[in-house]
């Protein structure tokens, strides 16, 4: 009986005994003393947990900047950054295996993964101007008084683009200013038919792969890109009183920017899927094919990258047509657009060949949430020596390791969910090591990866802070970029840097979308995973571009260049690895997770309030109105499903929710932005499946909003317009569902 057991456990005692006696009663006046004093000290225990909390996170937060070093990061980009490393070769290899080696020190337990890609080198290249004069182009960079030894400098890649067809044409050269859309809409405004021609393009304004598929769309046989020194060169030294390299950081008359020329991403030859070893490929001729590139195809002609240098006697010998006042360059003559009488011959040859590459990655374990995994990352190849782009980013994800493994080492912090530290391959050719990444691991990444966080070009100056992210993470970063001061001025945090880049009507800093430039593509355009990206920048590029840029994918980006001209003690580096230390924490370690969908929920009505500027704009006489009205009506409810979710999570931080019912709220944070997935791909563009979030049709570096419906509002395709509207719905529907936490 209930008794007989009682009394086993010695519950069940003499009525006399203690446990068996009325509690002693107290007056009122007694029960409101006591009362006080219980308050009192529930108070005092409450407040000395509070200060013991926040103490031990100060006390961590020391740790974990103490680990964040200048010094680590000076040390990095010196030696990564020491010789040339193109992607698929040795040096390249050895890079990897730097990287390795410092993982294995932290205690990241690092690997690596390996893919056999399609990429080109140049064999050999002759551009002559061959009436009505004669020059034959050197496209030979200069060697500079900067301390990098002739044979050193002798073993980067000579001048060329990544992914240029081999080609032998002799042909009319016509000038396209920037190579934008609308400067190829102008020339055939003025009759000028592209068909069979040679084209040059200055470097500036949107991707340089662009300019030169849209030559090729209209029919030229050749493009030859340069940098004007209007853009980069001694005319904007002089706007801002600096010189030009060694002296100063501007580009000289020989330095030349490569890089690649395919609007893709990912090896060419498996298009949407894995380069395994075992992988079904399609060949060279196939990769060139809209189709079966699905929407992304190699050029088809030879494309050159000159410096100005070069391009000048090129330039001179054009007459026909003058060109507008926003065409006109920096150097001493009118530029004219041709076409002719200049005639160029152009002959390329290129080296096609299946390479191998290199990623290589280190990974914390989480301690409760072990299969959620925070991932970031930072390419390693380079077109030269890269102290910059991309070195100045893979010292900052060294960095940010190091502060993290040290804090880790302590015994005060392990991350609630796992961190990777990826080192990708061969981004500077298509993005190729992160996404045959996020190709292998597609599954896994959708059901696990909370966010990605990237660096690139990490400091190209000290003046602005310049992130690009997903709205939903916004927030965190505001957060993130309050706590780290500014090196040199302790009253100044890196978020009133963000303020100096740019503010919206409220006067906040801006987030903008992320195109396709760096490795954070994959993540978010292919597998809906959140994506934030970190960068310093100067302020220079308030009035043109900034002074980086002017080294970008030249031999001028040297350590020397680093060291006199950007970031000349290391602070700024250790600085932003501390802001990607401290946002990456809240994501690991926050019991929910910390996005905020009314964030993205405003974003989502301003992008239908810039389509329908656009659509206005584009056609006056469309009842906007009317054609927007589903999409709209989606949005709305959007709004009000995110509202709810921050509700949801304001009650469950207040409750401390834990375990299933704190993971199930994360499901529908994480899963959200899945949502927006379209697996069949954009139209017409099959390799990109976010139908929120895509680059640019005509610029590949710039983020577009709902990408589809605004290509096909460019193009003056209303009835694809109205179509889109109603396919992209389905999916802000389906989103909003996730949010809500509907049960089919």
């Amino acid at each position: 009986c209930v008794e007989e057991n009682m009394e086993r456990e010695g519950l069940l005692s003499d009525p006399e005994s203690p446990s068996r006696r009325k509690p002693p009663s107290f007056s009122l006046p007694e029960k409101i003393i006591l009362g006080v004093i219980g308050l009192f000290f529930l108070s005092l225990v409450i407040a000395c947990a509070v200060m013991i909390t926040r103490s031990k996170t100060e006390g961590n937060r020391q740790i974990l900047f103490n680990g964040i070093t200048a010094d680590g990061a000076k040390k990095t980009i010196h030696d990564l950054s020491y010789v040339p490393h193109i992607a698929g070769s040795p040096e390249n290899l050895k890079a990897a295996q730097y990287i390795f080696d410092l993982y294995t020190e932290f205690g990241l337990n690092p690997w690596n993964e390996t893919f056999n890609v399609l990429i080109n080198y140049p064999i050999s290249r002759v551009v002559e101007l061959v009436y009505p004069t004669y020059y034959n182009a050197t496209m030979e960079e200069g060697v500079w008084d900067d301390g990098t030894p002739p044979e050193i400098a002798a073993m980067a890649v000579p001048t060329f683009c990544g992914y240029s067809a081999s080609g032998n044409v002799t042909a009319t050269l016509v000038y396209a200013n920037y190579g934008r859309r609308e400067d190829y809409d102008y020339l055939v405004s003025q009759g000028v038919d592209l068909t069979g021609t040679v084209v040059i393009v200055r470097y500036g304004k949107i991707f340089r792969g662009d300019k030169c598929a849209q030559a090729e769309k209209l029919g030229a046989l050749a493009c030859l890109i340069y940098s004007d020194p209007a853009d980069d060169g001694f005319v904007r030294a002089e706007q801002v009183n600096q010189t030009v390299y060694a002296e100063g950081p501007w580009r000289t008359n020989t330095s030349v920017q490569r890089g690649s020329m395919w609007t893709g991403n990912g090896d060419p030859t498996t298009p949407g899927y894995p380069s395994t070893n075992n992988a079904p490929r399609i060949n060279y001729t196939q990769t060139q094919d809209p189709l079966l590139s699905k929407g992304f195809p190699l050029p088809k002609i030879p494309i050159q990258p000159l410096a100005w240098g070069d391009a000048e006697p090129l330039l001179r010998a054009l007459g026909g047509h003058v060109g507008p006042a926003g065409w006109q360059g920096g150097l001493n003559f009118t530029y004219n657009i041709g076409p002719g009488p200049a005639k160029v011959h152009v002959h390329l040859e290129q080296n096609y060949t299946m390479a191998t590459i290199w990623n290589v990655y280190g990974k914390i374990d989480g301690y409760e949430e072990t299969d959620r995994v925070v991932l970031l990352g930072a390419h390693r190849d380079a077109w030269t020596f890269g102290s910059i782009d991309p070195i100045s980013g893979t010292a900052s994800v060294v960095e940010t390791a190091r502060g993290l493994t040290t804090l880790f080492k302590s015994g005060n912090w392990a991350p609630r969910r796992s961190i990777i530290f990826c080192s990708w391959d061969a981004e500077e050719y298509g993005l190729i090591g992160s996404m045959e990444y996020t190709d292998l691991h597609e599954k896994t990444l959708m059901q696990r990866a909370v966010a990605y966080f990237n660096f690139d070009v990490a400091v190209a100056g000290t003046d602005l802070f310049e992130p690009l992210g997903i709205p939903s993470m916004w927030s965190a970063l505001v957060d993130a970029s309050k706590q780290v001061t500014v090196p040199g001025n302790a009253s100044r945090t890196v978020y009133d840097m963000w303020l100096a880049s740019s503010v919206d009507s409220r006067g906040l800093p801006v987030l903008p979308a992320p195109g396709a430039g760096s490795d954070f593509a994959g993540f978010i355009q292919r597998l809906g995973v959140p994506v934030c990206h970190l960068q310093f920048g100067s302020a220079l590029e308030k009035s043109g571009q900034g002074p980086y840029m002017a080294a970008y994918h030249s031999n001028m980006d040297s350590y020397y260049w680093v060291s006199h001209f950007d970031d000349k003690s290391f602070e700024f580096h250790a600085a932003l690895a501390r802001v990607m230390s401290v946002i990456v924490t809240r994501f690991t370690d926050d019991q929910i997770l910390p996005f905020n969908w009314t964030d993205y929920s405003a974003a989502l009505q301003e992008g239908v309030s810039a389509l329908t500027a656009h659509a206005n704009r584009t056609n006056p006489n469309e009842n906007t109105k009317e054609l927007f009205a589903p999409l709209v009506e989606s949005v709305n409810g959007f709004v009000h499903a995110a509202k709810k979710m921050d509700k949801e999570i304001q009650e469950a931080l207040k409750q401390k929710v834990s375990g299933v019912a704190a993971r199930a709220i994360n499901d529908r944070l994480m899963l959200a932005e899945r949502a927006f997935i379209d697996f069949n791909g954009l139209n017409g563009r099959q390799m990109l499946r976010n139908v929120v979030w895509a680059p640019g049709q005509f610029d590949s570096y710039a983020g577009e909003l709902f990408p589809s419906i605004s290509d096909a509002i460019t193009l003056g395709l209303w009835d694809d317009v109205r179509d889109q509207i109603n396919y992209v719905t389905i999916f802000v529907y389906a989103s909003r569902a996730i949010l809500r936490g509907d049960v089919l």
